[in-house]
Formats: C-alpha cells, structure tokens, sequence
C-alpha cells in the first residue's frame, strides 16, 4: 500500500512538472492566482510584524509621562502639591519605589501622570529646575528644593464650604480662594486608605469651618469613596 502512495505522489509530480515546462514552451505568463498564492502570506507576515505604538491623548508617550511622575512626585511634595504629597508619603518617601509606582499607575489612572507631568512643565518653566536634574533613584530632590513659604492670605479670603463636593474640586476651589496650595485629606471611614486619585472621592467633612483664614495644610478634609455611605 505504501509503494502504490509513493508511485502516485512521483507519477502526479511528473504531471506537473510537465504541465510548468509547456507553458514555459508556449511563452505562457505565469497566472496571477500563482502570484497571489505566494505574495499573500508574505505581506501578511510583513503586516503582522509591524510594531504597535502607543501614546497618550495629548501625545506623549508612556515612557515620558513615568519619567516626568518619578521626578516631579519628590519636587512636587515638598513644594506644598497634594497629589504628589499624597504619592510620596504613600511610597514611605522611598524613592526606589517610584518606578513602579508611576508604571502602575500609566495602566490604571493615566490623567493623574498627565498631571503631574503638567505640573512639572510648569515647574520648569518658572526656573526652578536645575539644568542637570538629579536621578529620581536618589533623595538628591527632597535635599536640593527648598518649601516654599506659605503666600500671604487676604483678609477677606477664608476656607469655603466644600462638603459633599469631590475631593479634586475642593482641593481646586480652596487653593483659588485662599491661595493655599495644600490640603490634607484622610479617609472618612476609618479604614486608612490613601486618597491616590482624588477625583474618586467626595468630601464629607472639613476642618476648620468655612469662613476661617487657613494656610498650608490647615485644610483637613475627610472623604469616602463614591458609593459608599455618607449623608451627601
């Protein structure tokens, strides 16, 4: 049974062999359902082994937005920003931690890198950076950036109402109306959770009253996770 196999395979092989040598003979082109047979899987595997990039909405790629959050998260606490503060005390103040902090993040919250990297834009744009900025491995940011000193508060500006609004507005509306720049934030619900993003947060209490001058850091708020209990 096996030799009649082998016979047929060589006698159809032969068929086609002659069959390719008489249209060589009779100068036939070959046809283009041949050509399509052996293009195809070429272009494909060509198609296939293109490399995929990725970018961010405004452009920028990954890679940046974790460098420009490494460098800016030290910087950015001790200059009196909140969520830099919040990101660096969450890290223990370790810097060694921060790569993978910032990678986890571009997956998970990539506006909050956005914003941190705008931050840093800014930050370097006022001249504050040196022109050779230190490794984000070392604790060079935390000894070479002094804090700034607290801005004056006008007499008429006081701590406004910000119960029951999300953390990331209250913290906007308190620095456009006193000019302080930080506030605290802790969890409401006693289970000690860092306020990493606080936009997934709404505020449910708030010390001091509205009216009262603060200045940096005297803003305490207290908030929970949206949906969780609270009287908002």
């Amino acid at each position: 049974m096996q030799i009649k196999h082998v016979t047929l395979a060589f006698a159809a092989s032969a068929l086609l062999f002659g069959a390719c040598s008489s249209n060589q003979t009779a100068g036939e082109a070959p046809s283009s359902t041949t050509a399509v047979a052996i293009t195809t899987p070429r272009s494909a595997a060509t198609t296939t082994a293109a490399p995929a990039t990725t970018t961010t909405v405004d452009g920028s790629s990954p890679e940046k937005l974790i460098a420009d959050c490494i460098e800016f998260i030290p910087i950015g606490a001790i200059l009196g920003q909140s969520k830099a503060a919040d990101l660096w005390n969450f890290v223990g103040q370790d810097a060694s931690k921060l790569r993978d902090l910032c990678s986890s993040l571009i997956l998970s919250e990539p506006s909050t890198l956005d914003v941190l990297s705008s931050q840093l834009a800014a930050y370097r744009a006022a001249g504050a950076t040196p022109a050779t900025p230190a490794p984000a491995s070392t604790e060079a940011p935390v000894a070479t950036f002094p804090a700034e000193t607290s801005p004056p508060i006008a007499a008429s500006a006081g701590m406004p109402d910000v119960v029951c609004m999300n953390l990331q507005d209250a913290q906007d509306l308190i620095q456009s109306v006193t000019g302080v720049f930080y506030s605290r934030s802790f969890d409401a619900t006693g289970a000690s959770r860092m306020q990493i993003v606080d936009s997934n947060w709404v505020v449910v209490s708030q010390d001091p009253a509205p009216g009262t001058p603060i200045g940096e850091g005297d803003a305490n708020l207290g908030a929970v996770k949206y949906g969780e209990t609270s009287d908002c």
